[in-house]
């Protein structure tokens, strides 16, 4: 009988504050202690042996893990990893320029020691390469001397292609469309590479387009100039060298001497 009261007594309620009730309830808040509790162990990573590391390291593998979520990118290396995945993608695709970094007239300028030497000589050694270049291409038209580069280019136009693309490969230098139509004649060849591979040019490397490159002539001044400085293992270098023919020098005055 008086558990049937209270039900009837609870509905009752129930329907005279218009539903349940609900009751309020504030979030806990953990403690440090339960933060540590909590905490996870601290993951331990696999070693590995010296040796591994070692040939890891002159295969130039920045894995130092065995876990693929837990590398250490070094900035300025390569992951070989992602490397060979790049070459499965191309799938023995190769994009190679035709016009090389160190041609024949990068190697006859890099004899020459100083910068005034260059600067001297770079004029004979493009007239000699142009001229064995022309007449390797031209053979009934040989030509003995520079004075005859007056010669007109533009006979055969096919022929003219396959000699500039040649002349790119020895100078390595690339030559555009539109010079190569303004270009007719070989002493007119002659005048750009010179202007163009001046040894004290400034070069512009369109691959790093935001590159700063400053003329030392906007800058002359009594106490404002622009010098390339030269690290000391080059000047050791070219000091080295000169120690060498100072030798060289010696050694030849003496047997003179004794010979004598």
């Amino acid at each position: 009988m008086i558990n049937s009261t209270r039900r009837a007594f609870s509905v009752q309620q129930k329907f005279e504050l218009g539903g349940y009730r609900y009751f309020a309830s504030s979030q806990t808040n953990l403690s440090i202690l339960d933060f540590f509790r909590s905490k996870k162990d601290t993951a331990t990573l696999t070693k590995k042996s010296t040796d591994e590391l070692i040939s890891k390291v002159e295969k130039d593998d920045v894995s130092l893990t065995s876990d693929i979520n837990k590398k250490i990118p070094i900035l300025g290396k390569r992951n070989v990893e992602q490397l060979n995945r790049w070459k499965t993608k191309m799938n023995n695709f190769k994009v190679e320029s035709w016009v090389p970094e160190k041609s024949k007239y990068y190697y006859g300028l890099k004899q020459y020691d100083s910068n005034d030497l260059k600067l001297e000589k770079y004029g004979e050694l493009i007239n000699n390469l142009l001229l064995t270049s022309y007449n390797k291409f031209y053979p009934n038209n040989q030509l003995e001397s520079i004075s005859q580069f007056n010669s007109n280019l533009n006979n055969d136009l096919s022929l003219k292609f396959k000699f500039f693309k040649y002349i790119q490969i020895t100078f390595g230098l690339k030559i555009s469309d539109m010079n190569l139509t303004q270009i007719n004649t070989l002493q007119a060849l002659n005048d750009f590479l010179k202007t163009e591979l001046k040894p004290n040019k400034t070069i512009i490397n369109e691959k790093l387009p935001n590159a700063i490159y400053l003329n030392p002539q906007d800058f002359k001044n009594t106490n404002v100039y622009i010098d390339s400085s030269i690290s000391p293992k080059e000047k050791q270098k070219k000091f080295n060298k000169l120690i060498m023919k100072l030798n060289k020098v010696e050694k030849l005055e003496k047997q003179k001497l004794i010979q004598a």
